[in-house]
């Protein structure tokens, strides 16, 4: 039954049930099952048990090299709904360079037409993880967006897709406001809202604040900070009753604060914000290229308060190079880079003799 009503539980936001469920199963019943084990490894996923999710999926990982009375079809199926957790796992500590890599592997694996529901599941999972392709390459054209309009297309086909549907309509928003085309992301966030019409339903639908930062975010570019500030503040408050939120999403609504803040003069309130992001992961694993990007955030607010020896150290630590390949999800960090050697020159230029 657990395995038939899987798609249930994570589409009403059940996580924490599920897991009580399977913990109640025999232990050896769920190795026997590898869709339960995998069922499994998806409910402490979303529970925050992330290496007992990771053991699960390699014990899965190990059946698959047994076993050769199992069809090849079946074995490449169950392969796909591994991989798309691997994507997920990637996704929630915020590595979208493997989350994206991992996500296209699992839809090339995972048939797009399938009655099984955890094989469904799995598929649209890798959808979502692969619909954020664009923050990976920096590819925010019309052809990008046009993909993310088809999936949202898609996934209004089914019922049971409206967490997906508002989930890749925030990428979609995201997407334009990368484009700078603010006003269509506006109207973008407000479809998003739509699809759960009372503001409650929004930690409950969607599973994480991503349409409080979002928007916030958005308000921050147009210079409306006050109302950017109630929106990142009540996303914030709905982070804290929510199991599992995606880092770089996370990393999304405290970045915008930290930059709202600095814009408002209030720098120390910035560095505390950071302090309290980082307190907040220090207790799960962060992909090391998202504490990058805090790191280089904190070193630009310490170049704006004239710490150019602060800022120069970050530079030191960090391994930039003018020299190196271009590459988008590090644009800030390069940015932070040309504004530490901008300030270094000029230090040097104003020195005596």
């Amino acid at each position: 039954m657990i395995e038939q009503c899987a798609e249930e539980f994570v589409s009403s936001n059940q996580m924490q049930m599920l897991c009580e469920w399977l913990h109640a199963l025999p232990e050896t019943l769920i190795l026997a099952r590898p869709a339960l084990c995998l069922i499994h490894a998806l409910a402490l996923l979303y529970t925050n048990y992330w290496e007992a999710a990771s053991t699960r999926l390699q014990l899965v990982e190990r059946s698959l090299g047994s076993g050769e009375d199992v069809q090849d079809v079946h074995r490449q199926v169950l392969q796909g709904r591994v991989v798309a957790c691997w994507s997920m796992l990637a996704r929630l500590s915020g590595d979208l360079e493997s989350c994206v890599a991992l996500a296209q592997q699992a839809l090339d694996l995972l048939p797009e037409t399938e009655s099984a529901p955890l094989t469904r599941l799995s598929r649209v999972a890798a959808m979502l993880s692969a619909a954020r392709a664009y923050l990976v390459s920096g590819d925010v054209t019309p052809a990008s967006e046009y993909r993310l309009a088809e999936t949202v297309a898609f996934t209004r086909a089914s019922a049971n897709y409206r967490l997906l549907t508002f989930r890749i309509l925030t990428l979609l928003a995201r997407l334009q406001v990368l484009q700078g085309r603010l006003h269509q992301a506006a109207v973008t966030y407000e479809e998003a809202g739509q699809e759960v019409p009372r503001p409650e339903e929004l930690q409950v639908v969607a599973n994480n604040p991503i349409y409080y930062f979002g928007l916030g975010d958005l308000l921050r570019e147009w210079n409306d900070l006050e109302t950017a500030e109630q929106h990142l503040a009540q996303g914030m408050n709905l982070m804290r009753d929510t199991l599992s939120v995606d880092a770089d999403e996370v990393w999304l609504g405290y970045a915008a604060l930290t930059r709202l803040q600095h814009a408002r003069g209030r720098d120390d309130q910035a560095l505390a914000t950071l302090d309290t992001f980082m307190q907040l992961v220090q207790h799960r694993h962060v992909a090391p290229a998202l504490l990058s990007q805090v790191a280089a955030l904190r070193a630009y607010l310490e170049l704006a308060q004239g710490q150019l020896q602060a800022a120069s150290h970050w530079l030191e630590a960090s391994g930039l190079s003018a020299t190196d390949a271009p590459s988008y999800p590090r644009e800030q960090e390069y940015l932070t880079l040309a504004r530490v050697r901008i300030a270094e020159a000029r230090a040097t230029q104003t020195l005596p003799g």
